[in-house]
């Protein structure tokens, strides 16, 4: 990564988790060719695939031109596709990464408000420790005098339970 704020490097966080990694990790980019995020999802899932090449096997797959192989996929993963995102396998397990999860859009969402935060590392690291690891870590919430309900409709619950499933925990009140 040769950019001055090493926008496709990955984090030293990352790096060492990723160096360390000792079980398979099969990453499947499913994103539609023309995707305008698909040239940062690749340069995202290749620096992944550089920290541990041993470990790290990276396929692609466009769902629209290849419908055939995204139904192999679906069948053999049990999951849906309904969208852009990346398949992760990993110790028998399976995870995939909606877009959505990757990539947090503007209002409108098109090319005249385009995305305002890419979250690929984040979700890509969460969902490998998710596989390689297996148990979901628990973080309870909670609430002192009353000021605050703690349920899932409380906006700082909702908040922590996102940032929660995207950091393989789970919250709860």
């Amino acid at each position: 990564d040769l950019t001055p704020s090493r926008d496709y490097s990955l984090s030293d966080t990352t790096s060492n988790y990723v160096r360390k990694i000792n079980k398979d990790v099969d990453i499947t980019i499913i994103f539609a060719r023309e995707s305008p995020v698909m040239a940062d999802i690749r340069a995202l899932v290749d620096e992944f695939r550089r920290a541990k090449r041993s470990r790290i096997h990276v396929d692609e797959l466009d769902p629209i031109r290849d419908v055939e192989r995204a139904e192999q996929l679906k069948l053999e993963n049990k999951i849906t596709l309904t969208g852009n995102g990346i398949l992760v396998r990993a110790n028998n397990r399976t995870r995939f990464i909606s877009e959505e999860e990757i990539i947090i859009k503007g209002v409108e969402g098109g090319r005249a408000n385009p995305s305002i935060d890419f979250r690929g590392e984040d979700a890509l690291t969460s969902a490998i420790i998710g596989l390689i690891e297996g148990e979901t870590r628990k973080f309870h919430y909670v609430i002192g005098k009353g000021t605050a309900s703690g349920k899932s409709g409380d906006p700082s619950f909702v908040a922590l339970a996102d940032l929660g499933r995207r950091q393989n925990f789970e919250v709860t009140p």
